[in-house]
């Protein structure tokens, strides 16, 4: 049986990538070796087409390219700016859309939301669990309104240590592409998850209503951006010693990192339901 795409229903016929396809060739050029982690394996890839970076086939040629190129024009423009103003961000944990986007900040904040719904909607679908992403891709298509999807942005001190430190020796950029934690069940079925370029990470939740009808962030002008220090333990001294590994390394340092304080399942769930309730 022929896959349809979950957006529009047609004949299912692209791969969208896991991260966008010009970060990768931004951050490694045409030849690299890289290693793709979501916290569970590690797998190398050595191209931007590598299918370890691309979801299978679940939408269309239509839906990835030209449906949502505004979408992808959105991410491409909110990236650059975090980048380009990382110490105003940082030092006011505001994000100020008007001045991102300028006057037409609505119109492009609800496209950036877009191009981070249709991310979260591919790990829904490639997961192991049914669920009905007709809100989700209602929403991607130019519904103003979705109830079933919940988005915060944040800053992770940890990594952005970590990618200057890595940066002394080699060149070093951090993309992560976090597990899809799913709880509940039936009609209270939830997924989270998060997407990581550097230091600046997109948190993401898709349940049945779990935003308010009009979602008020979605928007808002400004949005508060969450803010994760460096504090939480990092301690392997009470480990037995082995043999350092690359494969080691990135699972104690930065796996750790982007886990935060949020290291057991528990810790996640509970802060994905602290998303949904602080909006």
């Amino acid at each position: 049986m022929e896959e349809k795409c979950w957006i529009c229903g047609e004949l299912a016929d692209s791969k969208e990538h896991k991260f966008k396809a010009s970060d990768i060739k931004k951050a490694f050029g045409k030849k690299f070796e890289a290693y793709y982690t979501n916290g569970e394996s590690f797998q190398k890839f050595e191209s931007y087409k590598d299918n370890i970076i691309q979801f299978p086939k679940i939408i269309c040629i239509a839906c990835n390219n030209v449906r949502t190129r505004n979408h992808d024009d959105a991410y491409d423009h909110f990236v650059k700016y975090c980048f380009q103003n990382h110490p105003k961000i940082l030092k006011n944990q505001i994000l100020d859309f008007e001045d991102i986007f300028g006057d037409e900040w609505l119109e492009k904040k609800i496209d950036l939301y877009r191009y981070f719904a249709k991310h979260a909607g591919c790990k829904v679908k490639t997961s192991n669990f049914e669920f009905d992403l007709t809100n989700i891709a209602n929403f991607i298509k130019g519904r103003d309104v979705c109830e079933d999807f919940v988005l915060k942005f944040e800053l992770k001190q940890a990594v952005e240590i970590l990618i200057k430190l890595l940066n002394r020796e080699n060149k070093y950029t951090h993309l992560y592409n976090g597990a899809t934690v799913h709880y509940g069940a039936e009609d209270s079925l939830t997924f989270g998850g998060w997407l990581t370029n550097n230091y600046l990470t997109t948190n993401w939740v898709i349940g049945k209503n779990i935003s308010d009808a009009d979602y008020l962030r979605m928007y808002e002008e400004k949005e508060r951006v969450l803010l994760t220090d460096c504090k939480f333990s990092m301690d392997t001294e009470n480990k037995e010693e082995s043999e350092f590994t690359k494969m080691g390394f990135i699972n104690e340092v930065h796996i750790a990192a982007e886990n935060g304080y949020n290291i057991s399942l528990n810790d996640r769930i509970n802060f994905f339901e602290w998303l949904i309730e602080s909006q």
